[in-house]
C-alpha cells in the first residue's frame, strides 16, 4: 500500500498576458508521480491586461508593435500592419473611437479575437499533464525572492526509485482534481483541443464510465464546435485501491512557506 500526497500550486507563471497556470503534483510516498497544469484567462485578469479589448488583444497576442496609449495610435502604426480605417481623420480621433473604427474597417480579425475569447475566457483547460514513467524528470516550479517561478527539471533518481507511475491509476486523480479546485471558484475543466492521444483517451474513458461527469456545449471557437466539460466529483471513488492514505497540501504564491489547505490523513481500506 501506498501514500499520495495531491499538492496544489496557483499561478505558477506570474503575468503571463492575463493567462493563470495552476498546477497540481502527485507525490507517491513523497516521490514526484505526475502532474498537471490549468491555464485560464479569469475576468478579473481579462480587465486587467486588456482594458481596451480587441485593441490589447492585437498588442498582446497577435504580435502588433502598437502603443500602449490607444490615444497615441496612428495611421502610421496601423498601416504597416494592413490594418484597415476609412476615417481620414483617425489621428484625432479619440482612443475608444480609434477602436470602434478598427473594429469596424477589419471584421475578419475581430472575428478572431472573439473566438479567442470564447476560447480562452473563464474557459480552464489542461495546458499541460503527464504521469511519470521510468525515466521521467519531474518539472517543479520553486519560488524564487521576488515571488516569479522558475521551472526547473529534478532527477526523479534522487528519491532512490525510478519506477513508472503510468497506467495506475494516476491520471483520473489529477483530472478529478483539476476539476474540484475549478470548482471552488465556480469553474469546471474543459477538453483542450491541442491534446495527445493518451489524455484523449483518458477524456474518452471518463466519458464512458462516468457519463453523469461530463458535458457537452456547442462552442463556434473550437475546431470541431463540441466543448467537452468535466464537472467536480468526489475523489474518494477515483483513488486507487493500492493507495491507502491521501494528504492534501498547497503552496500559495507569492510566499515562500508551504501552506496546509486540509491536512487529512484519510484511511481507504
Amino acid at each position: 500500500m501506498a501514500h499520495l500526497k495531491i499538492q496544489r500550486q496557483y499561478d505558477i507563471e506570474r503575468e503571463n498576458r492575463g493567462w493563470t497556470i495552476d498546477n497540481i503534483t502527485l507525490f507517491i510516498d513523497d516521490e514526484p508521480a505526475g502532474y498537471i497544469n490549468i491555464q485560464n484567462i479569469t475576468e478579473e485578469n481579462f480587465k486587467k491586461f486588456y482594458p481596451n479589448g480587441f485593441y490589447d488583444y492585437l498588442r498582446q497576442i497577435a504580435g502588433y508593435s502598437l502603443p500602449a496609449d490607444i490615444n497615441e495610435l496612428s495611421i502610421n502604426d496601423i498601416s504597416g500592419y494592413r490594418l484597415r480605417y476609412t476615417n481620414e481623420n483617425f489621428n484625432a480621433l479619440t482612443g475608444p473611437q480609434k477602436i470602434k473604427e478598427l473594429i469596424r474597417n477589419n471584421p475578419e480579425k475581430h472575428q478572431i479575437y472573439k473566438d479567442f475569447l470564447k476560447y480562452n475566457l473563464n474557459r480552464p483547460f489542461v495546458a499541460y499533464s503527464s504521469i511519470h514513467g521510468e525515466h521521467d524528470r519531474h518539472k517543479i516550479y520553486p519560488i524564487n525572492q521576488e515571488g516569479k517561478k522558475d521551472v526547473v527539471f529534478e532527477d526523479r533518481s534522487k528519491y532512490g526509485s525510478t519506477v513508472s507511475f503510468k497506467n495506475r491509476g494516476l491520471g483520473k486523480v489529477l483530472y478529478v482534481e483539476a476539476g474540484n479546485m475549478l470548482a471552488e471558484n465556480n469553474l469546471s475543466l474543459h477538453k483542450s483541443q491541442c491534446i495527445s492521444d493518451s489524455a484523449n483517451n483518458l477524456w474518452d474513458k471518463l466519458q464512458k464510465e462516468y457519463p453523469e461527469s461530463i458535458t457537452i456545449k456547442n462552442n463556434s471557437a473550437l475546431r470541431d464546435k463540441k466543448d467537452v466539460i468535466f464537472s467536480s466529483q468526489n475523489i474518494e471513488d477515483y483513488i486507487p485501491d493500492w493507495i491507502d492514505t491521501v494528504e492534501y497540501t498547497t503552496i500559495e504564491a507569492p510566499k515562500m512557506e508551504v501552506e496546509i489547505r486540509r491536512f487529512k490523513i484519510r484511511s481507504m481500506s
